[in-house]
C-alpha cells in the first residue's frame, strides 16, 4: 500500500492506495479514524483498485477551524473531487461511522 498527497478542492489530502487493476473502491472512514483504518481490508482486496482518503479534519489532511466546513455536502464534494482526480468512471463506495 502506498500513500499519496493530492489536492482536493484546493487542500492537501492524504490518500492510501492499493491495487492496480480491477474495479475501483473508495473507502470513507468514520469518526475519529483516518484512511489508514482501512489498510487491513484493502490489502485483502487485491483484485480491486482501492483508495482511502484522510477526510477533512483527520490524519494528514485539511483541518478547517470553522465547523461549517465539515458539512456533509462539503465532505461529499471532497469524495467527488477525488473520483474526478483519479479519472474513475465508476466506483464502489464503502464507508462507516459509529
Amino acid at each position: 500500500m502506498e500513500q499519496r498527497i493530492v489536492q482536493l478542492n484546493g487542500h492537501d489530502t492524504r490518500v492510501y492506495v492499493s491495487g492496480d487493476t480491477g474495479p475501483a473502491c473508495l473507502f470513507l472512514h468514520g469518526f475519529p479514524e483516518h484512511g489508514g483504518a482501512w489498510s487491513g481490508l484493502m490489502e485483502r482486496l487485491s483484485a480491486f483498485r482501492c483508495f482511502a482518503p484522510d477526510q477533512r479534519g483527520y490524519g494528514i489532511s485539511y483541518k478547517p477551524s470553522d465547523v461549517k466546513e465539515y458539512a456533509a455536502g462539503k465532505i461529499a464534494r471532497d469524495a467527488l473531487a477525488l473520483i474526478d482526480l483519479l479519472e474513475l468512471d465508476r466506483v464502489h463506495v464503502i464507508g462507516h461511522d459509529w
